[in-house]
């Protein structure tokens, strides 16, 4: 009877050894100290949204996709008013190509919060992005109707109107040219505005507004050499122009 006993319980502790080492394969790899002490603030303050962000934008960067949207769900399950966690789960959807999985979860958010302008115009990029051109001018301009100061929407929707058709539409251009001037108010330091007014510009045939612009671009990014090159392009057919 002893004998009996021993052996069975040979056989369960042989039987739990293998158990234990065919699990080895799907347990999750331990976590390093960082992502430990990430983990460990979020169990101390679980409504911490800068904790939340930390450790999603720390997965992603590992390429943990799956453990990126738990986070990020987890997170809006105790702060469900941040917009903050809900763009950020809408961006990771894009950075994946996920893209009807995206509209879903815009078209989702966006019942939720109707009124916001940012949830709007990070729908109108992801529209922007897959080349549906109609529906990112909508969104972004639903957008800059919530926010007449959000410089990404009037930066859109220039961006979106001044793109080059066949044959050139004055018309869209010159409400192109509109929008980016208006973002350019907003924010007037940013280059890739005054380029894009440039270019505009350069197309009506106005060439000293493009010239204007275009300096204005170089002097905000002066290491620039695309800019650089395209100033000078400008300078030398105005010379030209002078001189014919």
């Amino acid at each position: 009877m002893n004998r009996f006993n021993l052996c069975m319980t040979l056989v369960l502790a042989l039987g739990i050894v293998s158990i234990t080492a065919g699990c080895k394969g799907i347990v999750k790899k331990p976590h390093d100290d960082h992502e430990r002490r990430m983990r460990n603030a979020i169990r101390i303050n679980p409504v911490h949204e800068l904790g939340y962000i930390r450790l999603a934008q720390y997965l992603e960067g590992k390429q943990r996709y799956a453990e990126t949207f738990e986070v990020l769900r987890d997170a809006q399950h105790h702060i469900p008013e941040s917009i903050t966690l809900i763009r950020l789960e809408g961006r990771l959807f894009q950075g994946l190509g996920m893209f009807p999985d995206a509209e879903k979860f815009y078209t989702q958010q966006l019942v939720r919060h109707p009124e916001n302008p940012l949830l709007f115009l990070d729908r109108a990029q992801m529209h922007w992005r897959i080349r549906n051109h109609q529906l990112a001018l909508e969104d972004a301009r639903k957008a800059r109707s919530l926010n007449s100061d959000l410089f990404e929407a009037h930066y859109l929707i220039g961006v979106i109107l001044g793109r080059k058709t066949d044959p050139e539409d004055p018309e869209m251009s010159d409400r192109a040219l509109e929008a980016l001037i208006s973002a350019s108010q907003i924010n007037s330091t940013n280059p890739d505005v005054w380029l894009r007014i440039s270019d505009l510009w350069q197309r009506k045939g106005e060439s000293k507004k493009a010239k204007l612009a275009m300096f204005r671009a170089v002097e905000l990014s002066p290491e620039s050499k695309i800019y650089l090159r395209r100033y000078t392009v400008l300078q030398e057919k105005e010379l030209d122009e002078a001189v014919q």
